[in-house]
């Protein structure tokens, strides 16, 4: 708008390219939601192990003072689990890994990992609550 001097700029704030921002960020931001929004599914396998019944296993469990017990039996340091769990895997190729709640989720990886690497592992597996 001119003030109706023909010489003077006017010192009016011009909002239309601000509103033109403001309605396309709007636009981009209700196409967006809904995928951001997405759901995400998950198929959790049957509680069942996948190793057959007549085959033996072994159960790992890590509690929250970072100790572990090997079927329920005594308690061992982190530093002795290779060594208490190998006798268990000449007769045992499956191993369930259980842990107190609570428990750093990269305490129960690193459990799964140095298990896996183990010699005479074939299965191993999250042991779920029952």
């Amino acid at each position: 708008m001119s003030t109706g001097r023909p010489g003077k700029a006017s010192t009016e704030i011009n909002v239309t390219p601000l509103i033109d921002v403001l309605l396309v960020l709007l636009v981009i931001f209700l196409v967006a939601m809904p995928i951001v929004m997405r759901k995400e599914t998950l198929e959790v396998p049957p509680t069942t192990p996948d190793v057959s019944s007549t085959e033996p296993v072994v159960q790992v469990a890590e509690h929250a003072d970072l100790t572990y017990t090997i079927d329920d039996g005594a308690p061992i340091a982190a530093s002795d689990l290779p060594r208490a769990l190998a006798p268990h895997l000449v007769v045992a190729h499956a191993v369930f890994v259980g842990f107190d709640d609570g428990l750093p989720w990269r305490e129960v990886v690193g459990t799964i990992d140095h298990v896996t690497a183990m010699d005479g592992v074939e299965h191993v597996a999250l042991k779920t609550k029952d």
